[in-house]
């Protein structure tokens, strides 16, 4: 590889690319080069990344990276937007159930594309089959793909 795509930090949730502190580590000592960043200057960046954002709500969330994800496509957005839905109905302990179902739901849906509607449609699918058991619910919009 050429290059690597970095986060200076997660706030997108499990979507997020790798963070740049943690690359600088895996690369020590190696022949890959990030750009001469330093431990040092990537600290100074995150302190004046964290100031900048320190009016915005960030769910906890949308501050991890989780593995899990890229096997259950849901994009940055959709994930923060739906797991704020699950908080307001008390239901965001089934959070890591639904992106577990997720799986499943895109490869039955035929892998399209993790945008906006077809997420959101990825997504009440996987919340209804864990909610009211698998494919006893069809969500409209997964329905219609």
């Amino acid at each position: 590889a050429d290059g690597i795509d970095c986060a200076a930090a997660p706030v997108s949730g499990g979507t997020s690319q790798p963070d740049i502190l943690t690359m600088l580590h895996a690369t020590k000592g190696t022949k890959y080069d990030l750009g001469g960043l330093t431990t040092e200057k990537v600290l100074q960046y995150q302190d004046v990344l964290r100031d900048c954002l320190k009016d915005y709500f960030m769910p906890p969330e949308a501050t991890q990276v989780s593995p899990l994800i890229p096997f259950s496509p849901m994009p940055g957005g959709a994930l923060t937007a739906n797991t704020q839905m699950m908080r307001d109905n008390g239901t965001l302990d089934k959070f890591p159930e639904v992106i577990k179902a997720m799986q499943e739901v895109v490869e039955k849906g035929g892998y399209g594309t993790s945008v906006t509607p077809v997420s959101q449609f990825y997504w009440q699918q996987a919340y209804a089959n864990v909610n009211f058991g698998p494919w006893k619910q069809i969500a409209p919009g997964y329905g219609k793909m």
